[in-house]
């Protein structure tokens, strides 16, 4: 018998990037099962919205404490940075300074490829891709216990009693609480990146 949300926790992640992957393998190795909601349908290739991500010693200890699996898939994936390299686009100087602890260095579409690979390998994680989360709903299950309902953007349901918003900046699951929309503020400021593609290192770096 397959035992009843009021007597077995299960938790709901909506988002499954870095953070929904690695927080679902972690909860897996504690025996919790979860349920993943992701609405691309297959991870995102290589684009002008990637970007490169470098991890630091407190980056490569969580990676190690969800499941030592993750660390070491990642750094196969990965590039150790071990030094900062600076340019002067005025004068075309380049500059090198040397990192006290080296980097793990990953684009964020092969850290996703790598953490899940190994989160479905995992037996009680399940995956839904192709939809999202659109709204959440608290309904009354008894007088002491309720439970969330959620809305799917392909217009169904899931019932869960826990919920996670890994959905990003502009979260539905934030959204759908205003007692969480009310704790921050949203300041989008004008930036800009630069990709280099090079079919070889210079010299020293």
């Amino acid at each position: 018998m397959t035992p009843s949300l009021t007597t077995s926790p299960h938790v709901t992640i909506s988002g499954a990037g870095p953070a929904g992957l690695l927080t679902a393998i972690h909860l897996s190795n504690l025996g919790i099962p979860t349920t993943l909601f992701e609405r691309s349908p297959q991870p995102d290739p290589w684009s002008s919205k990637s970007y490169t991500i470098v991890l630091g010693e407190k980056g490569k200890s969580s990676l190690q404490a969800a499941d030592p699996q993750c660390l070491d898939a990642v750094m196969d994936a990965g590039a150790e940075r071990k030094f900062v390299h600076l340019f002067d686009g005025g004068t075309g100087e380049t500059k090198s300074m040397s990192k006290a602890v080296p980097g793990l260095g990953i684009t964020r579409p092969l850290l996703v490829e790598s953490l899940e690979r190994i989160a479905r390998e995992k037996r009680n994680i399940q995956f839904r891709l192709g939809v999202g989360v659109e709204d959440v709903e608290t309904m009354a299950v008894n007088d002491d216990e309720t439970h969330l309902l959620i809305h799917l953007e392909d217009g169904t349901t899931h019932e869960t009693n826990h919920l996670i918003g890994a959905d990003g900046k502009w979260s539905n699951v934030r959204r759908s609480f205003p007692e969480l929309r009310s704790q921050s503020r949203m300041i989008t400021c004008p930036s800009f990146g630069i990709h280099l593609d090079c079919p070889f290192l210079p010299s020293g770096w």
